[in-house]
């Protein structure tokens, strides 16, 4: 159903790390749970140790791929979960790419808002506060930052799955996760 030889597919490479698509978890579970998204995480946060994740969890009503998937969409734009093999021979939750828009764009819908060129634009406008710059040939530090806003971190992640789905959708790629 997709093109997997290297020579005549263009892929996509870009994607959020783990602190970004956790903000992005966090966010996602308080406005399902009607809570307030914290103003900040730390560095290296992990949505899984938080009491709101486990409570989002015990109380979702249905699947969904960024949190019950193990980070492969398969490029298929019907909304569906289901266990498959990996090449590997791993048995894995699988979504399709159809899923993973729906859900981006129920979650654009809860507050942003956004048009496709702002999200297209967060990749670049949200996201890390500025750490080192690169001055008269080196390198410099500026900042040592620990806390990163959870909302501005979220939509450089979501930004960075709304391309990789707009990418998918044009030529056919799965989208998997670097772990």
């Amino acid at each position: 159903m997709w093109n997997e030889d290297i020579d005549a597919t263009l892929y996509y490479t870009d994607k959020p790390d783990w602190n970004a698509l956790e903000a992005l978890m966090l966010y996602i579970t308080c406005k399902a749970l009607d809570e307030p998204v914290p103003e900040l995480v730390t560095k290296n946060f992990e949505i899984y140790k938080q009491p709101i994740y486990k409570t989002f969890i015990e109380n979702k009503k249905n699947a969904i791929s960024l949190f019950d998937s193990d980070g492969w969409w398969i490029p298929i734009n019907d909304s569906f979960m289901f266990k498959g093999y990996l090449p590997t021979g791993e048995e894995r939750n699988i979504a399709t790419v159809g899923m993973l828009k729906n859900e981006l764009e129920q979650i654009n819908s809860w507050e942003w808002q956004a048009n496709d060129d702002t999200i297209l634009s967060w990749s670049s406008t949200e996201g890390y506060p500025t750490d080192a710059i690169y001055y008269k040939g080196r390198i410099k530090r500026i900042a040592e930052n620990n806390e990163y806003n959870t909302v501005s971190l979220s939509k450089f992640a979501f930004s960075i799955l709304w391309q990789a789905v707009k990418h998918s959708e044009k030529y056919g790629t799965l989208i998997i996760y670097d772990f």
